[in-house]
């Protein structure tokens, strides 16, 4: 081979290390991007199995549901809104504001549970939030009425969707790594290549030299 010729070769090579490089770096970055898609899908699969819920307890006939205003008075039970003097059902958020649902406000203390009053040592008001009556609050925690249970009924449902979601990422992954293996290979052997086209031009070169020396 020619030294003009070598030369070309050289180049072509470098170039085609060069695009092998790049597919290889895009490869590793798409394989970054699965390990975060299974990460999260992951995460919200473990909070799927965790999730919980606040349910009516003994409260025939509506034991065991998903607590709202009227089978919580169905257990006695009122809802106000703290440091609003208004029942949860009549409460109204100014401008700009976002109703809490009635189960995040009791968890977060934007609301508090109201029972009638049944011992004078207990902390009461008065005719609150427009009731008639003796009110004392009462901690959803310990209140017999609530319980706060594993939603478990959605559990089905994420398992499948978690497990069709994982498949298809580890077969993509799969795939990735396959093509990762053949642009390894390519890049070895256009680097073999490499090294014996630099001993070509690094004779010719020589044996130019000793021609016009």
């Amino acid at each position: 081979m020619g030294l003009a010729a070598s030369q070309t070769r050289f180049l072509t090579l470098t170039a085609r290390k060069s695009d092998l490089e790049y597919q290889a770096q895009q490869i590793s970055n798409a394989r970054l991007v699965l390990s975060k898609q299974l990460e999260d899908i992951a995460t919200k699969y473990t909070d799927s199995q965790e999730n919980r819920n606040l349910f009516t307890s003994g409260v025939s006939p509506l034991s065991y549901q998903q607590i709202n205003t009227t089978n919580l008075a169905t257990a006695g039970l009122q809802v106000m809104v703290v440091g609003k003097n208004v029942l949860y059902d009549n409460y109204t958020p100014a401008a700009g504001e976002v109703k809490k649902s009635l189960e995040d406000g009791l968890r977060d203390g934007t609301y508090v549970l109201l029972q009638q009053a049944t011992s004078s040592s207990q902390d009461t008001m008065t005719d609150p939030a427009g009731l008639t009556g003796t009110y004392a609050t009462s901690d959803w925690r310990t209140n017999p009425a609530i319980s706060d249970d594993l939603l478990t009924a959605d559990d089905g449902k994420a398992e499948t969707e978690y497990d069709q979601k994982t498949a298809a990422i580890n077969q993509q992954d799969k795939t990735l790594t396959l093509e990762s293996a053949k642009l390894e290979t390519d890049h070895k052997a256009v680097e073999s290549e490499l090294e014996a086209i630099k001993k070509v031009i690094q004779s010719n070169a020589e044996s130019s030299f000793k021609t016009f020396a």
